[in-house]
């Protein structure tokens, strides 16, 4: 790098091996330009200045600015491919190297649909959305068609999935209402072309793919995405929250009535006074007693009024002779 550096100051060109730099700035410095060639300088062009302290006009050869190169499919589609097949470099074969070539793979692809289509400065996606969408689909294609050529591709350090998915995701929305049926449906098919390269190594795990593909199909409705934050609250979904209370709820309590404050009435010596202890006369008067007729039996009656039949009067006088006196022997008792 530092005799490039040297190169640039002396406005030569710096592409080349090492040892034609410093070549070329021996012949520079030294003026031994062997004969019959000439010397390789960058592309100048010539300026003009004014000196402040000479008031003389210096003219300056400057190294030209290039003009960046409008991208195009092909060249995109070379440039992932070129970076797939770098696993060979050095860099890449140690043990810790071979690790990191994964996640400049899929760190190209998402800068390619983030910087050259989606935040182009030619505003592809507005101005010219079907070639936007051509650059994306040979950056994917290209992973998908070299994807086996990767030595250990299930490194992600960097999430680049996850930024293809979601530039996808942008892209389809941008492009999906001016293509047609079977533009739609190639669009999809290369979109889960991908999803199933990667998903074997579980390079898939955090995106949504499959989301993607049904938006495009126009298999569910153009809603808000899940993967979109959610809207920050509004003032007047704030209001609720900071609403003072209703002027019935801030009145303070009513105080208590004069008639509810007042103390209990003592009591007085009337009700003081204890229960009578001794009971009525008339609760201490016995039961009625029974009369003599009331213990006469049922079955004397009917004995002296009953005949015998064919049977001996003394016996019945004397029977009624003997229930008399039992009446009278009762009756004395009682």
């Amino acid at each position: 790098e530092a005799i490039k550096q040297m190169c640039r100051q002396r406005n030569l060109q710096v592409s080349g091996q090492r040892f034609d730099l410093v070549l070329r700035i021996l012949h520079n410095d030294n003026d031994s330009t062997p004969e019959g060639k000439t010397l390789k300088r960058a592309a100048t062009e010539t300026v003009t200045t004014l000196d402040t302290k000479t008031g003389e006009v210096v003219e300056k050869q400057v190294p030209k600015k290039r003009k960046k190169a409008a991208p195009s499919a092909s060249r995109v589609y070379t440039r992932v491919q070129k970076k797939i097949e770098a696993v060979k470099q050095k860099k890449y074969q140690s043990h810790w190297g071979s690790k990191t070539h994964g996640t400049d793979v899929y760190s190209l692809v998402a800068e390619i649909l983030t910087n050259e289509v989606i935040n182009a400065p030619e505003a592809y996606l507005t101005k010219d959305p079907r070639f936007g969408l051509s650059i994306a689909k040979a950056a994917i294609t290209s992973l998908s068609d070299n994807f086996h050529s990767m030595e250990r591709p299930g490194y992600d350090d960097d999430d680049g999935w996850s930024t293809i998915d979601r530039s996808l995701l942008t892209i389809a929305q941008a492009v999906r209402p001016i293509l047609s049926e079977e533009e739609r449906e190639e669009f999809a098919e290369w979109v889960e072309e991908l999803d199933s390269t990667g998903e074997p190594y579980g390079l898939t795990m955090y995106t949504e793919f499959s989301k993607t593909v049904a938006f495009i199909r126009g298999e569910e409705e153009e809603e808000d995405d899940e993967r979109k934050p959610a809207a920050k609250p509004t003032l007047d979904d704030l209001k609720p929250l900071f609403k003072k209370p209703a002027d019935e709820d801030s009145k303070p309590a009513a105080k208590p009535i004069e008639e509810d404050s007042k103390p209990a009435a003592k009591p007085t010596e009337e009700d003081i006074k204890p229960a009578a202890k001794t009971p009525a006369v008339d609760e201490l008067k016995p039961a009625a007693m029974t009369k003599v007729e009331d213990h006469k039996p049922a079955a004397a009656t009917a004995i002296a009024t009953e005949k015998p039949v064919g049977g001996d009067t003394d016996v019945a006088v004397g029977s009624n002779n003997l229930i008399k006196e039992n009446v009278k022997n009762d009756s004395t008792t009682v």
